[in-house]
Formats: C-alpha cells, structure tokens, sequence
C-alpha cells in the first residue's frame, strides 16, 4: 500500500512488452511500464546465444537509469543466472537465478 494524502491506496501499475528474435541467436526485448505513483519507465534487452547453452544478456531501464549486463546456463528444464545491475541512486547489485521449468 502507498500513503498518499493521508490515506493508504493500492499500488496500480500497467505494463505492456514485446520480444522478437532477430536471429537465430539473439533476442531483443522491450517493455514500457506506468506506475500511477511514479514515472514513466522504458526497458530494453537483448540475449545473445554465445554457444548452444551459454547466454550474454544486458539490458538498460529509465526512470532511474539501470544498467544491467549477466551470463546464463540454460540445459533441459533447468537454468541459471549471474548478473550485476548499476542503479542511478542504489549502485551496484549482484543478482543470482535459479530455475526449473516443467
């Protein structure tokens, strides 16, 4: 919930994206997002198939600008990801992901 003129509301946010493979190995995505409380952001990535397991993905976002750049495994039902992100205001974060797909 938000507290806005001393009441509490519920968060509404909107968000449409698209993603289109432009080779056999690269994928660019992008998505726009409005937050009712906040400003308006736009994200955009791009992963690249190095080898037939191994992902290069990088991404940049506005509203503050984050910068973004990770490696991924993906094998079968099972994929991973190690990345780190540069926040305008936060700095620099690791990320870490696990997955299992059924």
């Amino acid at each position: 919930f938000v507290k806005r003129d001393n009441d509490y509301r519920i968060p509404l946010q909107f968000n449409i994206g698209a993603s289109y493979k432009a080779l056999n190995s690269l994928l660019v995505a992008l998505e726009l997002e409005k937050n009712i409380y906040g400003p308006f952001r736009v994200r955009f990535g791009a992963e690249y198939r190095l080898i037939e397991r191994l992902l290069v993905q990088a991404g940049v976002a506005t509203g503050p600008m984050v910068y973004s750049i990770g490696i991924g495994y993906s094998h079968a039902h099972i994929n991973g990801n190690i990345c780190v992100a540069v926040h305008q205001y936060v700095g620099v974060t690791p990320g870490l992901t696990l997955g299992y797909s059924f």
